[in-house]
């Protein structure tokens, strides 16, 4: 349980807010160019692929962000811990 805590820690699970700046205007781009005469089935399957690839994106980010920033990270006091 702990190892899914700190998953979900190291890759902003907990603050959804990231992903969805990155999902709304997917999500709105599919919507203006979507044809809505046809299977709406295939709408939300590219409306999941897109959340999906908005919370691997952001998260990989994060990840990237904290490597690249360990050592900078430790000399600011907010983000010494």
């Amino acid at each position: 349980m702990q190892n899914i805590k700190l998953f979900i820690e190291l890759t902003r699970l907990n603050r959804p807010i990231g992903y969805m700046l990155l999902f709304w205007p997917c999500l709105w781009g599919l919507t203006i160019a979507y044809d809505f005469n046809s299977k709406l089935g295939i709408f939300y399957f590219y409306s999941l692929l897109f959340l999906i690839g908005s919370i691997l994106m952001r998260s990989a980010g994060c990840i990237v962000n904290d490597i690249v920033d360990k050592n900078f990270d430790k000399k600011v006091e907010r983000t010494k811990k």
